[in-house]
């Protein structure tokens, strides 16, 4: 009898804290959360115009063959694959030929020409820096993951230059 006692006074234990939990979840679950505070039009405003201006980017890459120079209008032409892209200069623009500063007197069609480059004010493709090049810049095979192929250039531009003395 005393075991009996026992058992029914841990079930009705066990029943009573299951029960109460159950109870206390959906009250829980039940309440409102707290309603959030109302935002001004102009907060409102402020938080989208910070959103947009952190996504957008101040610059852009631009790459391609120069097509034509118009010093009066500081502008250089790219070739596309239809017509031409005509980006602007400015006198923050930087630019480089062959590895050293240049003007734009210096750049001549046929030039590859890649760099970074903005819009003004009146939405115009104005250059930030750019450099211009007899051809198209070649990636290094190490870039690229194939380190034979770099040893292989590497061996034949050794021989070249033996062969060259």
């Amino acid at each position: 009898m005393n075991h009996l006692l026992k058992f029914t006074g841990l079930a009705l234990l066990a029943a009573t804290l299951t029960f109460s939990s159950a109870l206390g979840q959906t009250a829980t679950n039940t309440t409102k959360a707290p309603a959030k505070k109302a935002e001004t039009p102009a907060a409102a405003t402020e938080d989208a115009t910070t959103k947009a201006k952190k996504a957008k980017k101040d610059w852009y890459p631009f790459w391609g063959e120069v097509s034509a120079i118009n010093k009066t209008a500081m502008t250089v032409s790219l070739k596309k694959q239809e017509g031409t892209r005509v980006i602007h200069l400015d006198s923050k623009s930087e630019l480089a030929r062959l590895g050293k500063p240049a003007a734009l007197g210096d750049v001549k069609p046929g030039d590859y020409a890649h760099g970074k480059l903005h819009k003004n004010k009146a939405g115009q493709e104005v250059i930030t820096a750019a450099k211009f090049d007899l051809e198209r810049p070649k990636k290094k095979a190490i870039e690229k993951g194939d380190k034979a192929e770099a040893k292989a250039e590497k061996k034949s531009t050794s021989a070249e230059g033996k062969a060259a003395k």
